[in-house]
Order: structure tokens, then C-alpha cells, then sequence
């Protein structure tokens, strides 16, 4: 699962690039091989761009992460509560 968020931001990118690059160049009556090569092009660019995006976006929430388990540490089960129990759970104990 390592990856995810950056394969998703990029593969986003990288489509909607592609997709605006056909309306445009569809839109300014360009030949066939034209709007193609372009909307290729741009679609390389955006992915590697939304790679780098996407990246960062997951580092980011790694560090935020990582702030708030450090700030707020799980009990273990001698404090008396379970980690794993849901608000439900300690209404009803």
C-alpha cells in the first residue's frame, strides 16, 4: 500500500492533463496527430508533476502522523482502557 496516494494524485493528474489537452486542441481545429502528440506530452508531464505532488502530500501526512501519536500515546491495558474499544463499548461496561 506504500505509494498509494501518489500513484492516485498522479494517474489524476496525468488523465485530466490529457483529457483538457483534446478539448483544446479539438477546440482550436488542430490536425488529429497534433491534438495527440500534445495531449501525450502533457499527460507525461502532469503524472510526473502530480508524482512529486503526491509525494509530498504523503510525507506530510506521515509527519502529521507521527506528531499525533507521539502527542497522544495509546494506553496500554494497565491504565484500564482497551485501544481498541469503541465509546459503545466502555457505555455499556
Amino acid at each position: 500500500m506504500k505509494g498509494t496516494i501518489s500513484q492516485v494524485v498522479a494517474g489524476c493528474s496525468g488523465m485530466a492533463a490529457f483529457a483538457i489537452s483534446i478539448l483544446a486542441g479539438l477546440n482550436a481545429s488542430n490536425g488529429a496527430v497534433t491534438i495527440l502528440s500534445r495531449a501525450i506530452l502533457a499527460m507525461a508531464i502532469c503524472y510526473i508533476v502530480g508524482l512529486v505532488v503526491g509525494l509530498v502530500i504523503q510525507h506530510v501526512i506521515k509527519l502529521h502522523l507521527q506528531e499525533y501519536e507521539a502527542e497522544n500515546p495509546a494506553e496500554d491495558d494497565d491504565g484500564g482502557h482497551d485501544a481498541a474499544a469503541t465509546p459503545s463499548d466502555e457505555a455499556m461496561a
